[in-house]
């Protein structure tokens, strides 16, 4: 329908200026036009503000809500339509935030932890075939918890359960996933660890459950048929690309996907989904040119689909907007697709309010609505490019763009460094990533037709191909390049000013193109102001990591790193993954404070992959603990820097290490440990190794009267307790490095001391890393997952 002149009927054309009447036209075109677009926004601008927000932003923000609709009304005084939207999206608004307002303090009265014994129901189903699964169970009192199990419950499933309900807590170091915030964001605070289930009653036959029960079997089936005419590691792959399952993914892969920002590719998500249907279509269009019956066929497949993957939230999300859009299709209705993708997800918020902060859906509304947007003006950009590309190959190169355009906002903020590498990584990753789906689809349905093992051999053999060239692009993208930056420190700000000037190229003049140029503006003044204002960052911080049964500390200080041994062999790989994290490069000094294993042998694995520049320890020489060492470790390094008692490092104003002990050269064990006393802008911090209580004695009169923080002896064994060094030395704090072990670390006799003195401690093997922040003004220690 043709929109007449707005400003006319609503006789504001010589009350209000020029631009002010085609805003206000354009406002009304969009609002009476996608009113289902404009409740999305709504629901997702209530939903973020209730729950990440303090309560003085929400008053400010309903004050100028209340103002803009009181604004409304006057100008749309005519228009009851525009009226109702506007007065629908503001209750939907309010509902939103007050909801998630009380659900976030009745969350924060939770008890810590409270035993249990009563009925609950299992209130999901994991996707994955093998391993423990984290289920979602509805307790008796209404609550949801998440319960870590390695057995089978169907959904639905009734049981009777006696354990113990504890607050979700992160555990692990800088890098690492923050599952406390993945659980939260998806309405689950507390976890319970179930000591034994009483009694289990099957939920009667259901569809549902039928339906899981045929999807677990397709994709064991699908799995093993994999894994018998390719290789384990193509396997792999197509069962976490094509039916969801990532269970059979090592963690090394996984590790080497989420490095170089891949990660997302081995998720099932909507993209997937699009691949599935048209596998489908093409199929059926062999058979049959029948429009309804293909459109039935689809829609049934695709729900079936659905079951096998396990209905992930980006999947459901396009499936339900494809079975939109196929009905009114088939009522011969028009279709507007962005409305489509709106309502299904109204459906999802309906369902489950908490889907609003999920990472897989948030990536799919924003690939979907970018390619709804802005596909057509950049298929023009690219036609006057690409002049001599066949059409078809600058549509799914447009669409491609458009997509990453989308997901660019939530992929900046989930990885871990973006570089020039990275980048033309995911670009180019996502052509054989598209690939691999679309024929993992079609020669997986053919092959379970065709009969011939041998036909079967060569049918997947390109497959592996382009497995083995995702894996080399993923490799390639864990490269360090000239230009990178470290996301996490990436303010909102930033973010918007990146996507904004990416837009500015893609937008045509118009309402778009202004919204953008304000969003930059706003932006960049905002980045500029942060830039003039911020002081220069002269704080330190000190990482505790969590290396298990081991000591590690990264020190980072002045644009340099320091490590303060590094836990036994294998902790490389935790103590990379915070590096890379922190954007470290490079170590420039690592201190190890004896030869034992679970001191030096993270450090030996980062010298081997040049990740050291320096080594000191107290003793490097032949000795009954270097030649257990040798016997572990062939490949040593052929020497290291001798420091003993008196040494001392000045590294720039305000750092310096000092060497309390040994006082002369070693053999390298327990009681000859390196102990450091590291003033940090005027913090003292004490890194003891596994020193006992007889050398302890005689360090009193070498160290500070006051010690901020204590790194407590041999991760807090009964034989490291003097009395007299807690007693005498005023100690701020104190950490705990220590993981599973059979000696009874920490002992009893450290904690009772501890508490005794009212120090506060914090132990690894509990929440994870612990960080300390130095400053001007004092220091601050918490978990790193506070």
């Amino acid at each position: 329908m043709k929109v007449r002149s707005i400003a006319t009927n609503l006789n504001c054309e010589k009350t209000y200026p020029r631009f002010v009447r085609n805003w206000i036209e354009r406002v009304y075109v969009s609002l009476s036009g996608r009113p289902l677009v404009y409740a999305l926004l709504m629901c997702l601008s209530g939903s973020y503000l209730g729950y990440f927000f303090p309560l003085y932003v929400q008053v400010l923000v309903f004050s100028l809500g209340i103002i803009g609709s009181s604004v409304a009304f006057f100008v749309f005084s005519s228009r009851t339509g525009t009226i109702l939207t506007i007065l629908s999206g503001l209750i939907l608004f309010a509902l939103c935030t007050m909801f998630f307002c009380q659900y976030a303090a009745k969350a924060a009265g939770l008890p810590e932890e409270e035993h249990y014994e009563g009925h609950c129901y299992v209130r999901s189903r994991n996707g994955n075939s093998d391993g423990y699964k984290n289920l979602t169970i509805k307790l008796e009192t209404g609550e949801t918890v998440a319960w870590l199990t390695d057995s089978q419950h169907e959904f639905g499933e009734e049981l009777t359960i006696s354990g113990t309900i504890s607050t979700i807590r992160s555990k692990g170091n800088p890098g690492d996933s923050d599952y406390k915030g993945l659980f939260n964001n998806s309405g689950i605070f507390r976890s319970i660890k179930v000591d034994k289930v009483i009694e289990e009653k099957r939920s009667g036959f259901s569809l549902i459950n039928a339906c899981f029960r045929l999807g677990d079997r397709i994709r064991r089936g699908c799995f093993d048929m994999w894994n018998r005419y390719t290789d384990k590691t193509t396997a792999a792959f197509l069962s976490a690309m094509v039916v969801g399952d990532t269970a059979h993914l090592d963690d090394e892969v996984k590790d080497q996907y989420k490095d170089s920002n891949l990660y997302h590719l081995l998720v099932v998500s909507g993209a997937h989904v699009g691949y599935f249907t048209a596998t489908i279509a093409a199929v059926f269009s062999l058979l049959s040119h029948n429009r309804k019956a293909r459109i039935i066929v689809l829609s049934v497949s695709l729900l079936f689909f659905g079951f096998v993957i396990g209905w992930s939230s980006s999947a459901t999300r396009s499936i339900l907007t494809f079975l939109c859009v196929s009905f009114l299709s088939l009522e011969n209705r028009c279709v507007d697709r962005l409305s489509a993708c709106a309502f299904s997800a109204l459906i999802l918020l309906l369902s489950n309010p908490f889907s609003i902060f999920s990472t897989g859906l948030l990536l799919s509304f924003g690939a979907t609505f970018s390619i709804l947007l802005f596909e057509k003006r950049m298929t023009g950009i690219l036609k006057r490019i690409c002049r001599h590309f066949p059409e078809e190959l600058v549509r799914a190169l447009s669409c491609y763009l458009c997509a990453s355009l989308g997901m660019m906002p939530v992929l900046l903020k989930i990885g871990n460094t973006q570089s020039v590498t990275k980048l033309l990584v995911v670009i180019f990753a996502c052509f054989p990533a598209e690939l691999i789906c679309s024929l993992g689809f079609l020669l997986t349905i053919l092959a379970f037709l065709l009969p011939f093992s041998g036909l079967r051999l060569v049918m997947f053999f390109p497959l592996r191909g382009l497995v083995m060239l995702l894996d080399m692009l993923s490799a390639w993208g864990q490269t360090k390049s000239a230009f990178h930056i470290s996301l996490h420190n990436l303010s909102m700000a930033g973010l918007a000013l990146l996507v904004s000037i990416l837009l500015l190229f893609v937008c045509k003049n118009g309402i778009k193109k202004r919204i953008v140029v304000a969003v930059f503006s706003v932006s960049f003044v905002t980045n500029l102001v942060n830039i003039l204002l911020r002081p220069v960052d002269s704080g330190a911080k000190v990482y505790f990591l969590d290396v298990g049964q081991g000591d590690c500390a990264l020190i980072c200080c002045h644009d340099r790193a320091f490590l303060v041994d590094g836990g036994n062999f294998g902790s490389s790989e935790k103590i990379l993954s915070a590096m890379n994290y922190l954007d470290i490069e490079k170590i420039d000094m690592a201190f190890a404070s004896h030869l034992d294993s679970d001191h030096i042998g993270g450090l030996i694995e980062l010298y081997q992959k040049d990740r050291i520049h320096s080594l000191y320890t107290p003793f490097w020489d032949e000795s009954s603990e270097m030649t257990q060492l040798q016997e572990t470790c062939h490949d040593l390094p052929e020497s290291a820097i001798l420091l003993t008692s008196g040494s001392s490092i000045k590294l720039g104003e305000g750092m310096k290490f000092h060497v309390v002990w040994p006082s002369q050269t070693t053999d390298g064990g327990n009681e000859d440990s390196m102990v450091i006393w590291a003033e940090i802008l005027g913090t003292n911090i004490l890194f003891t190794g596994d020193i006992g209580e007889e050398t302890e004695e005689k360090i009193i009169g070498l160290i500070p009267e006051t010690i901020d923080v204590l790194k407590v002896p041999h991760h807090g064994s009964r034989y490291s307790v003097s009395e007299e060094f807690y007693y005498e030395k005023k100690i701020g704090a104190a950490v705990i490095s220590v993981g599973y072990n059979l000696y009874g670390h920490p002992s009893r006799e450290v904690i009772d001391v501890l508490e005794t003195n009212e120090i506060p401690y914090f132990r690894t093997d509990e929440a994870g890393c612990v960080e300390l922040l130095i400053g001007d003004d004092g220091y601050k220690i918490d978990y790193y997952f506070s």
